[in-house]
């Protein structure tokens, strides 16, 4: 019974151990995956995260940043893979905006209107998922809702960039109109 006993603890330490080492290992690539993103090699930030999710297949930041970086290369089927499986394992509003936010940028804003909707749902105080109706009405020539759903998200989790890119297009759009 007491070498079982001590079998029992050095297999514990020795789990504990390379857990831990492993998790050594994903944060530093994800600090290396961080870098690619940062100067747009995303190849290489795609092989790191890659690399992490060999290692954790469920990490979520390497799911929806490699997500990501895939949708930017064009590798669509790839990168909403990773949104979905992401989805299914972390259905919370801020990665159905993450996935809403790119449909937006392949112009499939009915899956994205979707996902939207749904981050509103799970959390009504999502600032991202207003931003995203706002763009959406844009793209649907509804700018009083667009503006509507621009100011509800500034008065939740003011993104200034992301605001004023919105203001800019609906003046934009409203100024298209006034020439017609």
């Amino acid at each position: 019974m007491r070498s079982l006993t001590i079998v029992f603890v050095i297999i514990l330490f020795s789990c504990r151990s390379y857990c831990q080492s492993n998790n050594a290992i994903v944060d530093s690539l994800v600090k290396l995956a961080a870098i690619s993103d940062s100067v747009g090699d995303l190849q290489t930030s795609i092989r790191y995260y890659s690399s992490i999710l060999q290692i954790d297949s469920l990490r979520l930041v390497a799911l929806v940043n490699r997500g990501r970086a895939f949708i930017s290369l064009g590798q669509l089927d790839s990168g909403f893979v990773d949104y979905s499986r992401a989805i299914r394992h972390y259905p919370n509003e801020q990665v159905y905006c993450a996935r809403g936010m790119a449909y937006c940028m392949t112009n499939n804003y009915s899956k994205a209107f979707n996902d939207f909707i749904v981050a509103k749902h799970l959390n009504p105080k999502s600032g991202g998922a207003y931003y995203g109706l706002s763009l959406i009405k844009i793209h649907d020539g509804q700018l009083k809702y667009a503006s509507d759903f621009c100011r509800k998200a500034d008065s939740i989790a003011y993104n200034p960039e992301l605001s004023e890119a919105i203001r800019r297009e609906i003046k934009k759009k409203t100024e298209e109109i006034k020439e017609k």
